[in-house]
This record gives C-alpha cells, sequence and structure tokens, in this order.
C-alpha cells in the first residue's frame, strides 16, 4: 500500500483556503495512487463562529452534511441550524 503525503498548508490559511486545500490534497494523492476519490468537507471555527465547544461541532457537522448534500468535491462553511419553532 502506497502512504500518501500531504503538500504543507500556511497556518495563516484561511478556513476555507485550508478546507479547500485538503481537499484538493485528498483527491489529488487519491489520483496518483491510482484511485478516484473525493471529499466534501464542511468547517466551522472557533472563536469566529462560537465559542461553545458543542454548538462549535454541531456547526461543523452541519456543514458537512451541506457539502454532502451538495455534491462531490465540496467545501461548505458553517451552517447554523434554525432556532427552535422555526422553519
Amino acid at each position: 500500500m502506497n502512504s500518501l503525503c500531504w503538500p504543507a498548508v500556511a497556518v495563516t490559511a484561511t478556513p476555507p483556503a485550508f478546507a479547500e486545500k485538503l481537499r484538493f490534497a485528498v483527491e489529488t494523492a487519491a489520483r496518483a495512487n491510482g484511485a478516484q476519490v473525493s471529499a466534501r468537507i464542511g468547517y466551522a471555527v472557533a472563536p469566529t463562529d462560537t465559542r461553545d465547544p458543542v454548538a462549535l461541532l454541531q456547526f461543523a457537522d452541519s456543514a458537512m452534511y451541506a457539502a454532502k448534500y451538495s455534491g462531490k468535491n465540496r467545501v461548505m462553511p458553517p451552517v447554523r441550524p434554525l432556532p427552535a419553532g422555526d422553519s
């Protein structure tokens, strides 16, 4: 089995840029190893999106599912759930 080498990503990259570089790295590394792989990435950032760790995970989880349902090779920003009773 071949190992994957991840390219360096600048720590100063914005969250969307970092997520996109990660998505591209997964796709590129897989292709180099003869596989076809796509990634769907959702992210949330503390403290910008929230300081609450539970809410942060919920935002990231919602973003990941939004990316999943939007199609292959997607990066999605945080998705805040609607307050109870809203639709």
